[in-house]
């Protein structure tokens, strides 16, 4: 597809490569468009960027490779990698449902525009009815929900203040609680320990009762 440009004075490359560096600070289409006077023709080329820009970053800040995002975005088959690094480069367009998985794994990626409104962790309570439990949520990805669960400090001990037990569930020997997983809402790519870990911590510097 060509690069088309209702000014003759700027050649096709410089407009492009300018509308690039724009899409990557986050700069909408419609105001790149407008900034650099281009017709509607170069919005298809400029959306194929913007997607392919989005899921580099997107597979750069959770940390996962190539081959863990495509399963991630419902790849499959020995030629996934592949798909994906022609979304990334703007080769190719993702499909509706590759899009759709795209926007739901970035709503629990971290943004700085919402980093003082929603924690990494929230700890709360159950709201339509009396319950002793407190539920911890994860925000970002992977997100998950956990409940804390009174235990036995008698049926149940460590030498670590925090430690796995098996599965999806954490012990804190300190206050005798059971971290348990009651949903991953996303699926853990690599070691989700470190998560749950981090979360039962959290509930134990906050004291809450």
């Amino acid at each position: 597809m060509k690069f088309l440009s209702k000014s003759k004075n700027i050649r096709p490359p410089k407009k492009l490569t300018q509308a690039k560096n724009m899409i990557k600070v986050g700069m909408s289409i419609d105001i790149v468009m407008a900034a650099l006077d281009l017709p509607p023709e170069n919005r298809p080329l400029l959306e194929k960027f913007k997607i392919g820009s989005t899921i580099q970053r997107l597979r750069k800040n959770i940390g996962v490779t190539t081959k863990q995002m495509a399963e991630l975005l419902g790849l499959s088959g020995k030629n996934a990698a592949t798909e994906l690094r022609k979304y990334e480069r703007g080769v190719k367009q993702p499909t509706r449902p590759v899009k759709l998985l795209l926007n739901y794994i970035l709503q629990g990626t971290r943004r700085n525009d919402r980093r003082d409104i929603l924690p990494e962790y929230t700890i709360a309570s159950n709201l339509t009815r009396e319950s002793p439990l407190k539920y911890v949520y994860r925000n970002e990805y992977p997100r998950f929900i956990a409940v804390l669960l009174k235990v036995d400090p008698d049926l149940l001990t460590t030498d670590d203040p925090v430690e796995i037990l098996f599965n999806d569930f954490v012990y804190s020997n300190e206050r005798d609680y059971c971290f348990k997983i009651i949903n991953w809402i996303d699926k853990p790519i690599g070691d989700k320990k470190q998560y749950m870990k981090k979360g039962m911590q959290l509930f134990e510097d906050h004291k809450i009762k």
